[in-house]
């Protein structure tokens, strides 16, 4: 190389020094550039959850509307959420030995993938970390009840609620409104199709006691509030008011009863 040539390099890399002081600040501030941009595309609030409010048992309460992670007191709240397409995850198990009806609720729900528990055990509901708790406090969760409010929103049912209300409530807080007013049209088609079935026959007019055991040393009526209470209300099956009362282990039992069955009526004596 000529002192010629070692001078033209010299001079080149005397005019690159600029450009690479330049070029540097902004290579290294490239990730940086590069970061703030990511974090402006991923950041953002999540929306809300919707929530609802309700008159329920325990006042006025609002609470998340969930169709999952719903602990149900009792079967019963469990089956009508079932009814909604809405699978708790757990359901409080009956008080008393069950009948027919409450085994037939049972293979329903464990069907489904329901895990029956027994009732009035706050350390379970606190261990299932479930979003939200409704059901009937009457059915072994009297005691519980007031601690559950620091677990989840706790939405309680009547004792004897009016099954209409009842799922009017549960389509509120799952968000099956509308599945809920379905199904009540349902009921209400079914009931008046029976009510007319009954007064064209030849037991028009007359009364029936519909009962079923609570425990050994009792029976409960069926109030008109109730599933089968109300269809025998609307048949006009029930007595005179002043004569409706609860029966209890002591109560004298009728001599006689008729039942309904599928299909046709029939007596029995008690």
């Amino acid at each position: 190389m000529t002192t010629e040539d070692r001078g033209h390099e010299t001079d080149h890399r005397n005019a690159l020094e600029p450009v690479k002081r330049r070029l540097v600040p902004l290579v290294l501030a490239a990730p940086l550039l590069l970061a703030a941009c990511g974090t402006t595309t991923t950041t953002g609030s999540a929306p809300p959850t919707p929530t609802v409010t309700i008159t329920a048992a325990n006042g006025e309460v609002t609470v998340p509307v969930t169709d999952t992670g719903i602990w149900a007191l009792d079967y019963q709240t469990a089956i009508n959420l079932l009814a909604l397409g809405v699978v708790p995850s757990h359901a409080g198990r009956y008080t008393y030995d069950p009948d027919p009806y409450v085994k037939a609720a049972y293979a329903l729900l464990e069907r489904a993938g329901v895990k029956l528990v027994e009732p009035g055990k706050a350390e379970l509901v606190a261990a299932a970390e479930p979003e939200l708790v409704v059901g009937r406090p009457n059915m072994g969760n009297d005691e519980i009840v007031p601690r559950l409010g620091g677990i989840a929103p706790v939405v309680t049912l009547p004792g004897l609620p009016v099954l209409e209300k009842e799922l009017g409530t549960l389509g509120a807080i799952t968000g099956r409104g509308d599945r809920a007013s379905a199904l009540a049209a349902r009921l209400e088609r079914k009931l008046s199709d029976l009510a007319g079935r009954v007064k064209s026959s030849e037991f028009a007019g007359d009364s029936v006691s519909v009962l079923s055991a609570c425990g050994e040393d009792g029976y409960c009526v069926y109030g008109d509030a109730r599933g089968f209470g109300r269809s025998s209300a609307t048949s006009a099956w029930f007595g005179p008011r002043h004569r409706r009362r609860k029966a209890t282990s002591g109560a004298t039992r009728p001599s006689r009863r008729r039942t309904w069955s599928s299909s046709r009526p029939t007596s029995s004596s008690p």
